[in-house]
């Protein structure tokens, strides 16, 4: 299964920033215009200084970076309209709050065959087992931190892993690397995005049945390269809608690869919400768009200092 990709701008992602309980910075993070942020002229803050790469009437952050940096670029009352998203920056400096937040964070990882051509290096295994170990370091430097993780996959069917929700410590961390290598070997067959989505609200479910997990942000991490060519648009809007208001799931949509239909980034764009925070003000979806193996990496380690910690 081959797939075409393009970008397709969206302004309530695009304005979005997801750092959560840490102060961050990066830099690097170029974009075309953002909308509706006013008194942002010139040049961005907290981004590398410089203009941003589009031009419009009016200028503000990009991307957002997940760690409240963005670049600005040409104008003068940010109303332009809504920008791309930016390069993924490659530094990340945070200080982390007093009070570390927890998480209940689940992989979903694209097992589709295509992702023996657009991510032959499998770059998506080696972000996500950098994430996990990052994770575990920030529980270790903050035990009143909680983390549950668990994983699934999918091609035309949910894909489960041997084991459910379990709390990330120093025996658990195998455990759970292991089930992020199987969801990530052996890809095949064609793309369907609503059965994997709603095995995940069965997952949420638990989610008061462990301990201290309801104190928890949950957060959904969707990786795949493709058009969901085996799915519906109304099937997948009802399995996400059901995670977002019925769980209080923010899904972070991750689309990989070199090329992309308008229609399947857009579909992939649909997937980041909430657009607006509900129990927590920085409890967000979010919008990534990873085109080669190195923007990949680079959106791991984002994802990190936008949750948990840095680098």
């Amino acid at each position: 299964m081959n797939h075409q990709w393009s970008v397709v701008s969206l302004a309530a992602v695009a304005s979005i920033s997801l750092s959560l309980s840490y102060g961050c910075s990066s830099s690097s993070f170029k974009g075309s215009p953002g909308s509706n942020n006013k008194n942002f002229n010139g040049a961005g803050t907290n981004g590398d200084g410089s203009p941003s790469n589009g031009s419009g009437s009016g200028s503000g952050p990009t991307d957002g970076a997940a760690n409240g940096a963005g670049s600005g670029g040409s104008g003068t009352d940010g109303t332009a309209n809504a920008g791309s998203p930016g390069q993924i920056g490659d530094t990340v400096a945070c200080k982390p709050d007093t009070n570390p937040n927890s998480y209940n964070i689940m992989f979903i990882f694209d097992k589709t065959g295509s992702q023996q051509v657009t991510d032959p290096t499998n770059v998506r295994r080696s972000g996500a087992l950098s994430f996990l170990s990052q994770f575990n370091n920030y529980v270790g430097k903050f035990p009143a931190a909680q983390v549950y993780m668990s994983v699934l996959a999918f091609n035309t069917q949910s894909i489960h892993s041997t084991n459910g929700w379990m709390l990330l410590n120093s025996i658990n961390s195998s455990v759970i690397q292991q089930e992020i290598i199987t969801a990530t070997s052996n890809p095949n067959g064609a793309t369907s995005f609503s059965p994997v989505l709603q095995d995940a609200a069965n997952y949420f479910k638990q989610v008061n049945g462990l301990q201290n997990a309801q104190n928890g942000r949950n957060y959904v991490v969707f990786l795949t390269d493709g058009d969901p060519n085996a799915d519906t648009p109304q099937a997948i809007k009802d399995a996400v809608d059901n995670l977002v208001n019925n769980y209080g799931v923010a899904i972070i949509a991750v689309a990989t690869g070199p090329q992309v239909t308008a229609g399947g980034t857009q579909m992939v764009q649909s997937l980041a919400l909430p657009a607006a925070a509900t129990k927590f003000p920085d409890h967000l979806g979010r919008y990534y768009r990873a085109p080669d193996a190195t923007t990949l990496d680079k959106t791991w380690t984002n994802l990190f200092g936008s949750l948990g910690g840095c680098k």
